[in-house]
C-alpha cells in the first residue's frame, strides 16, 4: 500500500506527497478544489485547517497509509509557543510582585513559583488580579487538589505565593482566611549502605560517580551539588561549603576522607574551571535534571527497587549519621535545616532504637 505524507512547515498550508507514483491517487487528489499542485516545489498543497486535514484523511484512509506526524509536531510546537506568549503577557501584570520578591532577596526558584501561582490563578478565574475574591482562590485550590492532584507540600507553595501577592502587594485582607491543607506525614525513604554501594558501583563514568558520592558524603540537595564551585571544596579540612543554600544561609558540611582521592582524580582529569561539575558547554554548571538522570539510571542498573529519587541520598546521610550516634543538632547544621523539627523526622526511620527491641513473635517457638 502507498503512503501519503502530510507535512507542515508554516501556519498557512500543509504539503502532500505520495511515497511513490500512482495514477489513480493523483487523479483523486485533484478532486477537492482546495488542493493545488506547486510546480516549483513539485508537491501538492492545501490551506491548513483541521477540517481540511480531516477531509484529506477520510479521502485516502482506505487506499494509503497516512503519515501526518509532521503536522502533529508542528501544531504541538505552535501550541507551546502560543501558551508561552500568553503566559508572558499575563506575567506582566505581576511586575510589582516580581520587584518586591527581588528586593526581599527571594531565591530565583521561589520567585518563579510565586509568579506562576498567581498567573495560573487569573487564568483559572478569568479575572484581573484586583478583582479576584477569596472564593475564587478557594475554588482554584480545590481544582489543584481535586483535579490536578497536587500534594499538600505543592499546595503550600502555591498558597505562599498567593498570600505574598494579595497581602503585601494588593493589601487584601481576605487572603488571611485561606487555610492551608493538612499535610500528609510521610516518612522519608532511606537507602541502606549496601544499596548505596551497589548504586555507586554501577556507575562507570568518573564525573557521574563523583557527583553521587559527593551528594551522599555531605547530605547535599541536588541543587547544591549542581551549583557547587571548585573553590567550595576544602581538602585540608575535609569539608565543602554550601553558598546561599535553601534558607539563604551558607553552611559547611562533610567531605568524606574516602572521597578525597576520587575527587582529586576527577579534578585532574576534567579540569573544571569555576563550576565543580560543568555542563556540556563548560561555561555553565550541570543541570539538576542531568544529575537526577544519572542517579535514576544507576539505581535501575544496580537493581535497587526502593521508590526514591536522588534526594534519598540526603535522607540516607542524615539517618545513617543518627544511627551512628551523631547528635541530632549537628545533623541539623550539616543539613542546613532552619528548624530542628524538620530534622526530627529522621528519628522515625532510624533503626538504632529498634535493635534492642524484640518482636513478640520471637518469643514463640514455631517448631513445636
Amino acid at each position: 500500500m502507498n503512503t501519503l505524507y502530510i507535512n507542515q512547515y508554516d501556519d498557512e498550508k500543509i504539503c502532500l506527497k505520495f511515497k511513490y507514483y500512482d495514477r489513480n491517487l493523483i487523479v483523486k487528489i485533484q478532486t477537492p478544489d482546495y488542493i493545488s499542485w506547486n510546480v516549483e516545489r513539485r508537491q501538492w498543497e492545501a490551506p491548513y485547517s483541521p477540517n481540511y486535514l480531516d477531509n484529506i484523511k477520510k479521502i485516502f484512509q482506505d487506499e494509503t497509509y497516512i503519515d501526518s506526524t509532521s503536522v502533529e509536531k508542528y501544531q504541538s510546537k505552535r501550541k507551546k509557543i502560543k501558551a508561552k506568549i500568553e503566559y508572558n503577557n499575563l506575567l506582566e501584570k505581576f511586575h510589582e510582585l516580581k520587584k518586591e520578591l527581588i528586593i526581599q532577596k527571594y531565591r530565583r526558584n521561589t520567585i518563579k513559583s510565586y509568579l506562576k501561582s498567581n498567573v495560573e490563578l487569573i487564568r483559572f478565574s478569568k479575572k484581573e488580579p484586583i478583582d479576584v475574591t477569596g472564593e475564587d482562590i478557594k475554588n482554584y485550590l480545590y481544582y489543584l487538589s481535586n483535579e490536578k492532584n497536587y500534594k499538600s507540600t505543592t499546595l503550600d507553595v502555591v498558597i505562599n505565593g498567593l498570600k505574598f501577592y494579595y497581602s503585601q502587594i494588593l493589601k487584601k485582607k481576605f487572603i488571611y482566611e485561606v487555610e492551608r491543607p493538612r499535610k500528609n506525614k510521610y516518612l522519608p525513604t532511606v537507602l541502606n549502605k549496601s544499596e548505596i554501594k551497589a548504586i555507586v558501583k554501577s556507575i562507570d563514568n568518573l564525573k557521574h560517580k563523583t557527583m553521587i558520592l559527593l551528594i551522599y558524603s555531605g547530605g547535599l540537595r541536588v541543587s547544591e551539588a549542581s551549583t557547587m564551585r571548585v573553590q567550595d571544596v576544602d581538602f585540608e579540612r575535609e569539608t565543602v561549603t554550601i553558598k546561599n543554600s535553601k534558607n539563604r544561609k551558607d553552611r559547611v558540611t562533610l567531605l568524606a576522607a574516602t572521597l578525597v582521592k576520587t575527587l582529586k582524580k576527577y579534578l585532574e582529569l576534567y579540569e573544571p574551571k569555576y563550576w565543580l561539575f560543568e555542563g556540556q558547554n563548560r561555561t555553565s554548571h550541570i543541570s539538576i535534571r542531568s544529575i537526577q538522570k544519572v542517579f535514576e539510571l544507576a539505581k535501575k542498573k544496580a537493581g535497587v527497587i526502593k521508590e526514591t529519587g536522588i534526594h534519598g541520598l540526603r535522607h540516607s546521610f542524615a539517618t545513617n549519621l543518627l544511627e551512628e550516634g551523631t547528635d541530632i543538632r549537628y545533623i541539623q547544621d550539616l543539613l542546613g535545616h532552619a528548624s530542628p523539627k524538620t530534622t526530627m523526622i529522621y528519628t522515625h526511620v532510624c533503626t538504632k532504637k529498634l535493635t534492642n527491641i524484640k518482636s513478640p513473635l520471637d518469643g514463640i517457638d514455631l517448631e513445636d
